[in-house]
């Protein structure tokens, strides 16, 4: 096997963590039931048998990445949950933003009443989202940019 680059090294080890990640969220997901939330829901139909086969899949493929691991001296890669939550957070605050009613204009006139009604609830959804990052970020559990 010729010698890899440093940047060979971490363009590998980025995208099998990143498939790592991935399959730890289909293990997860074919685990968990049901979630229904305001506007948001997730079904778990799965049989145990898919769930079964889920688990298999992903160890077929963790055990290929852990040989080229092995093989290649890639790095783990290691997230911290409250930079996880807190990028989530501020990236998502230009798409809450997008809400309000200068930005919904772009798919239609707005009446007043509307802009009127949306934008505080808008406004205060985004300022809560900040303070949940902040809280993360300032909570001691772990540091976030």
């Amino acid at each position: 096997m010729d010698k890899l680059t440093d940047n060979q090294r971490r363009a590998i080890g980025t995208a099998l963590g990143l498939l790592d990640a991935m399959l730890c969220d289909f293990e997860r997901w074919a685990d968990e039931g049901d979630i229904r939330s305001v506007l948001y829901q997730r079904t778990n139909r799965l049989t145990k048998d898919r769930v079964r086969l889920v688990r298999e899949r992903a160890a077929e493929m963790r055990s290929t990445i852990v040989r080229l691991r092995n093989d290649l001296g890639l790095e783990d890669r290691h997230e911290e949950v409250a930079t996880m939550i807190w990028s989530r957070a501020m990236g998502y605050l230009e798409t809450l933003a997008e809400l309000e009613s200068r930005y919904l204009r772009a798919y239609g006139d707005v009446s007043p009443p509307l802009a009127k009604y949306l934008d505080p609830h808008v406004r205060a959804m985004s300022d809560c989202l900040y303070r949940l990052a902040e809280a993360v970020q300032t909570s001691g559990s772990g540091s976030a940019p």
